[in-house]
């Protein structure tokens, strides 16, 4: 019969110490509070620069918190779509035990003339009024932890924060509520042009499609790196340029 292996002392020591750093990597993230942040991306698709995104993360005076995503087309890519590719996604919302609760959403394209179309999102206690560029009104009812696109990116920092393994988030678009399932995969260090940081790595999936993202745990969880990918497309990848 084959003998059962053991560990030597110095090599159990080494992966103890290993599991209790990470440990305490993990514990100190979750005890931070959020704090706003200034943070710019480059998006590659199809192998080049299709566009630049600004992440900025804000408390207001009244002790509410705001967050506004730029985006913009860049090289080909801005030759190719003009004013298509010019977005702004504003959110408002509390923090409330450590969950992000919405009030409005904005999404508007200010660049364009022709085919523009802005959407707002206006969120209640257990349901939400949606209103687009010709006035028109649609209300339907939400969960309680429903999120709009760009809050969801907090309630993701929050969740990561206190060490959720798996979670499920409902976010609001123009068609109403999808239901979207998080999981945690690994612990890592990711190299971006920002700097070396060390990350947690997330995966997001919907019916139509997967997203993966890596937090850094030093930095309140923001994103440094996005893998986005749909269902038969080429996937897009948005990478950390600069954090303040």
């Amino acid at each position: 019969m084959k003998q059962a292996t053991t560990n030597s002392p110095s090599k159990t020591r080494s992966w103890a110490r290993s599991v209790a750093a990470g440990l305490a990597l993990f514990c100190g993230a979750a005890e931070a509070e959020l704090q706003g942040f200034h943070a710019e991306y480059k998006v590659k698709y199809l192998r080049m620069n299709a566009a630049e995104i600004t992440l900025e993360l804000k408390p207001l005076e009244d002790g509410s918190w705001y967050m506004h995503r730029r985006s913009r087309a860049v090289g080909v890519a801005r030759w190719i779509a003009g004013d298509k590719l010019k977005i702004d996604e504003e959110s408002w919302f509390e923090v409330e035990e450590n969950q992000a609760r919405p009030s409005r959403f904005l999404h508007k394209k200010p660049g364009a003339k022709r085919g523009r179309r802005s959407l707002e999102i206006t969120f209640n206690d257990d349901s939400a009024t949606l209103r687009n560029d010709k006035g028109q009104l649609k209300h339907f009812p939400i969960s309680e932890n429903s999120q709009d696109q760009v809050s969801a990116v907090v309630a993701v920092m929050l969740a990561m924060s206190e060490r959720q393994k798996s979670f499920k988030m409902p976010i609001v678009g123009k068609s109403g509520e999808d239901s979207t399932s998080f999981k945690t995969r690994e612990l890592g260090t990711l190299k971006t042009p920002a700097g070396n940081f060390k990350t947690l790595h997330l995966t997001q999936k919907t019916k139509k499609r997967t997203t993966e993202y890596w937090l850094a745990l030093e930095h309140n969880m923001v994103p440094v790196k996005i893998l986005h990918q749909e269902k038969g497309e080429e996937g897009a990848e948005m990478l950390l340029t600069k954090l303040k």
